[in-house]
């Protein structure tokens, strides 16, 4: 029973989770940088001024005790893996989520969603 529950939160998670999410920068990098969860999937993209959005960063995810976990090839980077790995959700509504990461030194990603 306890498995049903845990895996009943996570489909609750996922739902909320999916979608395409606005990283909230400050200072800005001069451009938008957007995560889209799909079902299964992954895509962060990059938005200058002006352009159409550009695929910088693809793979997987999934959810376990209130961790994302990204991987696949498409989402490595050279040196420090900013894209890979697991991110503690801190906060997800209907319009909020905050990421924390804290193997390659304390990370906070804050997003709201795009409508």
């Amino acid at each position: 029973m306890v498995g049903l529950v845990f895996f009943s939160c996570e489909q609750d998670t996922k739902k909320k989770l999916e979608g395409t999410w606005t990283m909230i920068e400050i200072p800005s990098k001069g451009y938008e940088e957007n995560w889209e969860f799909t079902d299964s999937k992954i895509i962060i993209t990059h938005t200058n001024p002006g352009d159409t959005a550009v695929p910088f960063k693809s793979g997987t995810y999934s959810i376990k005790n209130s961790t994302v976990t990204t991987d696949g090839d498409g989402m490595g980077s050279s040196g420090v893996e900013y894209y890979r790995g697991n991110f503690e959700i801190r906060s997800l509504d209907g319009t909020e989520l905050i990421l924390l990461r804290k193997d390659i030194g304390l990370q906070y990603y804050e997003f709201e969603k795009k409508q």
